[in-house]
């Protein structure tokens, strides 16, 4: 419903007619899968971060430090990754004295429209079972191991395909026995839970959310050579889609420093200044995303061991350092982006087979006239002199389009969907696109890709 706000009244009585509406049609038993879109909205609760990569690994309950925020903690299945994911926040956090589990199921919960919500263990059983028994006979096992094995308490969490939800219970009469429980589960019943509304913090779920269904970059090896105008934003869209997670590694390679001439059109800032940019982009990143694992290579790619890594990106710019590492690395899928003159157009091109022109296949088709960016001629342009040196001049927004080109294009490799091999996106709207996008041949006389 879009409200419109110069009929405050009308809409008013329009919101009321609707809930009366959905109120009694909820009551008679209708609009169940609305009440499970919306069941979060139900529970409620104190918010509890959820990082877990795996939900068959054995859990751990954390404590947060106190805050004003409301958050209750944290279940992980890793404490030191999301220790360091609490102090990204400025939070600090230690294991908790009650076990954490989890169990699956593979309904959807939604309210109970009889007693919601629930207060006590007998409550949330009986809740369970009208949904699932056999993960409210789970539940209760795991409520009893606890307390048998002496724990204080037991945080619990339900694995659903909708959405993760938990509970807290204290066990505060440390006098009755897991013996006498087994004998009165009445007892058991009767204690008080607190909700916990799960907000997941997973590596799996921030790459996940904004694509579902697409892969993402978990687990892959990524080599990115160039952590400068280009590779810089690129980093940062790499780790959103996934890489350097669950087993997967982001490396930086790139020798040089930042300097203050960078900063116009950089993702580093003034604190990053006289750093060498591959370590100062990825303490950066390690601060945006804790869980990924992201290394700097301050050396010469030239000296460096790139294969049997899954993708090496190039975005130097550099064409003989690409002309290199077609050779180079040729048996492996390689992309290069870079720009197009002063900012005119942005390319990328993934060599993902023998067949796949390499990036000096197509150079050598640009000094022919073939696969050009734009139908009129690029003309070298430069800006700076003295001691500055030579540069050349484009706003910041022409490199995060080269970079967003790049994301594209590794997240088309990833879903192995990697045609066209050639894009072009013309920046410079006085100018006409010449190749569409395409997938060129390598060359049978190319020196780089075909000896």
């Amino acid at each position: 419903m879009v409200v419109d706000v110069f009929d405050p009244v009308g809409q008013t009585l329009a919101c009321l007619a609707q809930a009366e509406r959905v109120l009694n049609g909820a009551l008679e038993g209708k609009y169940l899968e609305d009440l499970e879109e919306e069941f979060q909205v139900y529970w409620g609760g104190e918010l509890c971060l959820l990082d877990i990569q795996d939900v068959h690994a054995e859990l751990q309950a954390v404590v947060m430090t106190p805050s004003e925020s409301g958050v209750f903690g944290a279940i992980t299945d890793d404490y030191q990754r999301t220790l360091r994911k609490l102090q990204a926040i400025k939070r600090g956090g230690k294991q908790a004295p009650w076990p954490a589990f989890c169990v699956s199921t593979g309904i959807k919960p939604r309210p109970n429209l009889d007693v919601w919500p629930p207060k006590t263990v007998g409550q949330f059983l009986n809740w369970q079972g009208g949904l699932d028994v056999n993960c409210r006979k789970a539940l209760e096992r795991k409520m009893l191991k606890a307390l048998q094995n002496g724990a204080p308490g037991v945080v619990l969490m339900v694995h659903s395909p909708l959405v993760r939800y938990c509970v807290g219970v204290l066990f505060r009469d440390s006098a009755v026995s897991g013996k006498r429980i087994l004998r009165n589960k009445s007892w058991l019943y009767e204690r008080r839970l607190f909700r916990l509304e799960g907000v997941r913090i997973d590596d799996c779920y921030v790459a996940e959310r904004n694509t579902p269904g697409v892969r993402t970059l978990a687990g892959k090896k990524i080599v990115l050579v160039g952590a400068g105008t280009i590779g810089g934003y690129l980093a940062e869209m790499l780790v959103k889609a996934g890489a350097g997670t669950s087993g997967g590694q982001l490396i930086v390679v790139d020798p040089d420093y930042l300097f203050p001439q960078n900063l116009g059109r950089h993702r580093l800032g003034f604190s990053h200044l006289f750093k060498h940019k591959a370590d100062a982009l990825s303490e950066e990143l390690t601060g945006v995303s804790p869980g990924c694992k992201i290394s700097g290579v301050v050396e010469d790619v030239r000296h460096v061991e790139l294969r049997g890594v899954d993708l090496l990106v190039n975005a130097t710019g550099e064409e003989a350092l690409g002309h290199w590492l077609c050779r180079y690395a040729r048996e492996q899928p390689t992309l290069t982006v870079w720009i197009e003159g002063p900012g005119s157009a942005v390319r990328g091109l993934l060599k993902a087979s023998n067949r796949s022109a390499c990036f000096r296949c197509l150079c050598d088709a640009n000094r022919e006239g073939a696969l050009l960016a734009t139908e009129e001629p690029v003309e070298p342009l430069m800006a700076g002199n003295g001691c500055e040196g030579l540069y050349v001049p484009f706003p910041a927004s022409v490199s995060v389009q080269a970079a967003s080109l790049a994301a594209e294009m590794v997240q088309a490799w990833c879903s192995e969907e990697p045609a066209p091999a050639l894009r072009t996106r013309v920046i410079d709207q006085t100018r006409t696109l010449a190749t569409p996008d395409c997938d060129p041949l390598a060359n049978a006389d190319c020196p780089a890709c075909c000896t």
